[in-house]
């Protein structure tokens, strides 16, 4: 019989290594509001996970790291059963996590004076990795219809025709898409034919509801090995964003041998053994724990929808098929007077991430993270109805 796991259970978050409690009056300018904020969970990780750093830790002895068979077999069993990928082990490559290795791409694999198309929203830290590599960055902006987003396929293609490289998020952040193998596949036609690189962040694959399922892109069709790169984490699923965990999937012989030289000439070598140990178990173990853990964010989303839509129908939910991030549309809020931000984080006290972030089409939306104990989505609600009642709308 599977362990039943207590997601309820309160979980000490004082410590001042956490950011996101402990963040808050500096990016706030106030404590008290509800931390539901940055793109990490309020749970405590697997067992196995915790109990494989301490056994590491206790060694006491932190040399440089030798990565095992078993490390390597614990990813590609993953990727094989969970997700129907094939990977070999000479393409498997660990880095310090997925912004860092975004960037090495950028300059490994593009021109200083390169274009680099990235579907927005998204997070934005991926568009800072263009712009702080010198790169021109572009937006093709992905179209809402009836609470789902969309890729506005017309437009991508005359983006890419000046293109070297697209950025695309899969699943969505922030959004909550999960993008199906027609999309996927009009999406890598469409590189193939104007010879661009797919550069494919896919942290959140793992996180996929119920209904729903997670195409990795090397998967969909012949031709793409050549032409994508697929970044995957356990920081995302498994709840260890601060141990710097990533791994990448290069199948291309003459793109890795092009990483491996920017590698060497930046000195950038990605051997950190608390991600490995962590990653190792995780996959190898954390697989009736995230289970659980899905199920239990998604009634935490089905709270949300219902409560707003009772409550104030004026904050519409994209729908959610991945992810633990909720996007919230309130164009309809800001068509009647009110300020997003303010509503949120002045009236209401939820601390959230503002809509403006994800570029500046977006300042009519707020993302939540909703990766936190059932009690902290009822009282950030019952802030949010409180504040909404203030607006007299």
């Amino acid at each position: 019989m599977s362990r039943v796991y207590d997601f309820d259970k309160e979980v000490d978050l004082s410590s001042p290594w956490l950011w996101k409690r402990n963040g808050l009056k500096s990016q706030y300018g106030s404590s008290d509001l509800v931390p539901l904020n940055s793109a990490d969970m309020d749970f405590v990780a697997c067992d196995e996970v915790i109990d494989a750093l301490k056994e590491y830790t206790s060694i006491g002895v932190f040399g440089y790291l030798r990565k095992d068979k078993d490390y390597y077999d614990s990813i590609i069993d993953w990727y094989r059963e969970n997700h129907g990928l094939s990977v070999k082990r000479s393409a498997i490559v660990q880095t310090h996590g997925a912004l860092p290795f975004v960037s090495a791409c950028i300059n490994a694999l593009t021109k200083e004076s390169g274009t680099v198309v990235v579907q927005a929203p998204t997070y934005w830290n991926l568009y800072r990795c263009v712009t702080g590599s010198g790169r021109t960055l572009v937006f093709n902006n992905l179209r809402l219809l009836n609470g789902k987003y969309e890729m506005d396929f017309n437009d991508l293609e005359d983006k890419l025709e000046t293109a070297e490289m697209l950025i695309v998020c899969s699943p969505s952040n922030p959004t909550g898409r999960v993008w199906t193998y027609k999309e996927l596949k009009a999406l890598c036609e469409l590189c193939l034919k104007h010879d661009v690189l797919l550069l494919s962040d896919e942290i959140h694959c793992d996180f996929v509801y119920d209904g729903h399922k997670h195409i990795p892109i090397l998967s969909v069709m012949p031709g793409m090995d050549s032409h994508a790169i697929q970044i995957v984490s356990t920081s995302k699923a498994f709840n260890l964003a601060s141990i710097s965990t990533a791994t990448a999937f290069v199948h291309s012989k003459p793109l890795m041998k092009k990483l491996k030289e920017y590698a060497y000439t930046t000195s950038s070598k990605a051997d950190n053994a608390l991600s490995a140990v962590a990653a190792k178990a995780a996959y190898q173990y954390g697989g009736e724990w995230l289970r659980q853990c899905k199920d239990y964010v998604y009634d935490n989303y089905v709270y949300i929808k219902k409560f707003l839509a009772e409550n104030a129908p004026e904050i519409i939910p994209a729908n959610l098929e991945g992810t633990f991030l909720v996007w919230l549309d309130c164009r309809e809020l800001t068509a009647m007077g009110a300020d997003v931000e303010m509503v949120f984080e002045k009236s209401a006290k939820i601390a959230g991430d503002a809509g403006r972030k994800f570029g500046k089409e977006f300042n009519e939306f707020y993302r939540l993270n909703i990766a936190t104990r059932r009690a902290n989505i009822i009282e950030a609600m019952n802030r949010l109805l409180k504040a909404y009642k203030q607006l007299n709308l």
